[in-house]
């Protein structure tokens, strides 16, 4: 008979009943071998073609089953062969597994002997459905079923596993993403707060107070290798007494503290109070590390370039961790860049100052007919050189020529330029003071420069005996003249100031027909002011409200602070626009004397204009 889908023979059935015994004998065999996990997709898909070529008829077969359903002794054997077999299996696997085992191995154990029993019964029996055949088959049924029941029982209890382990997974996950964008946060902080800071000193504060936040540890430093790179200088602390703080000011590279020893070394240093005590006993020579439980130096550096360190340490334990050790080492690379950049800054700040300070007069004229005080203002960040400049010529005669000039742009050409004309016109004024004279004489100057210069330039030539004032003008802002009304200049009844907006010409180097200049008589005490655009002039507004705001308030600088003239300067930049300002700011500021007894007989007080030329 045969049955099946694929109408498997009798011959064939009996055989797939010996291999599926086969099957769990060699599986347990092979399990307490400890054969590789990796053959056992080979074995399986050898199993699956072995048992389906079986139940096709295509591998030939002895005699196993009679038409009378009896056994032939051929398969009988083979049954007592295989119960041998899966005794030896269980014995093997029981003494492999030991007695507390997991369910699955457990019950491959009942399994395998479910399975010898159904065998030797079967032998027995010698033929299908005889009373005892059916007891062997319960066996079976009972074999398979246990498997199948085990197996779901062991795959339900690792899923559930499985589920335990991703919720433990997740919720560690969600803890470190948790801190991860905790410290990220501290990163950010700190980067936003470094690139607001300028000075060295600016960024220390910043790194320190991010290594307490990044932390929770109460004590922090930042220290700068000093010229020489044998010293560290302190920069900025917090948590120290002041004991300590005097300490550590300054520290050898070769001291014996964590700090210098991560500079030698490069590598940053995460400490337990152990570590401290055993590595670093010096630094219980410093009162505030006397109660230190924790530490951590890490060294600034930038392009294997040492910049400085900072160290971070407190009283309490820290369970340093890799996430610490990131975080840290963030901050470090971003104080690093920081310093660099602050120090560069400061550096080229110093050098922009020095040659600015070099291309102005080093004093100005001291004489008891007159006072002068002038005040420069770099705009912007102070790094780049400015154009403005100003100038106080004494003239052989006794005269005072009063300059203040701009040259459009900024940086070394822009000096280069401002110096060129600052030197031309002290050379033309020597030969021929006269505004007229000393303008045309730039003009010729600016005749060998690039056509796109533009170059401002107000003169102004006193005479202190007479109060007789020429002045000239080439694109550049009036004079602000104040005059008193009477001999007090604290008067309430005094007059307002007013622009001298007369002899006004394009700039230095502009094509004009001729320069001109105006003459003004100035009365005993009065204020002559110069100044550049900067002082008067807002991004948004252009003139339209410094300037004006200036003359309505130039009355009562004078009043209050006309017999300090440095404190007239003062006041007069102090009531600049408040805003942001890329522009440098230059003033001159000429005061004579009162009572002042004139020369040439009384004199008429304000402003009496006239006007000359030359071509």
């Amino acid at each position: 008979t045969s049955g099946g889908p694929l109408h498997t023979s009798g011959d064939a059935s009996a055989a797939l009943y010996l291999v599926f015994h086969t099957a769990l004998a060699a599986g347990a065999l092979a399990g307490a071998a400890n054969v590789p996990a990796r053959y056992r997709g080979q074995a399986t898909g050898v199993g699956l073609i072995l048992v389906l070529a079986v139940a096709a008829d295509l591998v030939p077969l002895p005699r196993l089953l009679r038409g009378d359903q009896t056994f032939t002794p051929t398969l009988i054997g083979a049954e007592w062969a295989l119960t041998l077999v899966c005794a030896v299996a269980a014995a093997v696997w029981a003494l492999r597994v030991g007695r507390s085992v997991s369910p699955l191995r457990g019950w491959v154990g009942l399994s395998l002997s479910l399975s010898f029993y159904d065998l030797a019964l079967n032998a027995v029996a010698g033929r299908r459905y005889d009373p005892v055949w059916w007891a062997s088959l319960s066996m079976r049924v009972a074999t398979y079923a246990l498997l199948a029941v085990a197996a779901l029982v062991s795959v339900l209890r690792e899923l559930r596993r499985l589920e335990s382990f991703t919720d433990a997974e997740l919720d560690r996950a969600e803890v470190e993403l948790g801190r991860s964008w905790m410290s990220k946060q501290h990163l950010l902080r700190s980067a936003t707060r470094l690139s607001m800071a300028v000075s060295p000193t600016d960024v220390a504060d910043v790194v320190v107070g991010s290594c307490r936040e990044a932390t929770s540890l109460t004590r922090a430093a930042v220290y700068i290798l000093a010229e020489g790179d044998d010293e560290l200088v302190l920069l900025s602390a917090t948590g120290f007494d002041a004991a300590s703080l005097r300490l550590i000011q300054r520290l050898p590279r070769d001291s014996a503290l964590p700090g210098p020893h991560v500079l030698r070394t490069g590598q940053p240093l995460l400490l337990s109070a152990q570590d401290l005590a055993r590595d670093f006993p010096a630094l219980t020579e410093i009162p505030s590390h006397h109660d230190t439980a924790a530490m951590a130096a890490f060294p600034l550096r930038l392009a294997n370039q040492d910049v400085g360190l900072m160290t971070v340490s407190g009283p309490v334990h820290h369970a340093w961790s890799g996430l610490d050790r990131e975080v840290l080492g963030g901050l470090a690379a971003q104080a690093a860049q920081a310093l660099q950049r602050a120090l560069l800054y400061e550096r080229h700040r110093g050098t922009a100052e020095v040659l600015q300070r070099g291309l102005l007069p080093r004093r100005l004229p001291r004489r008891g007919d007159l006072v002068v005080a002038a005040r420069y203002q770099p705009g912007g960040d102070g790094l780049q050189v400015g154009g403005d400049w100003y100038d106080v010529l004494e003239i052989a005669d006794g005269r005072v020529a009063l300059v203040v000039g701009d040259v459009m742009g900024k940086g070394v050409h822009a000096a280069s330029i401002m110096g060129q004309f600052r030197n031309g016109l002290r050379a033309f004024a020597a030969m021929d003071p006269a505004p007229v004279a000393v303008l045309s004489g730039l003009d010729r100057l600016a005749a060998d420069l690039d056509d796109d210069e533009i170059v401002t330039v107000i003169y102004v030539l006193v005479d202190p005996v007479t109060g007789h004032a020429r002045i000239g003008r080439a694109g550049h802002l009036p004079a602000l003249v104040w005059s008193p009304l009477s001999g007090d200049p604290t008067d309430p009844m005094q007059a307002p100031a007013r622009l001298v907006e007369e002899a006004g010409s394009p700039p230095i180097g502009v094509p004009v027909a001729r320069r001109v200049e105006t003459a003004v008589t100035l009365a005993a005490g009065s204020i002559v002011l110069l100044f550049s655009d900067g002082l008067v002039e807002d991004s948004r507004s252009g003139l339209d409200e410094g300037l004006p705001a200036l003359v309505d308030g130039m009355r009562d600088l004078a009043m209050q602070h006309g017999g300090d003239l440095e404190a007239f300067a003062d006041a007069v930049l102090a009531q600049r626009p408040a805003q942001e300002h890329s522009d440098d700011v230059t003033l001159l500021a000429l005061r004579l004397p009162t009572p002042r007894t004139s020369i040439e007989g009384s004199l008429l007080p304000g402003v009496a204009a006239g006007q000359t030329g030359a071509r």
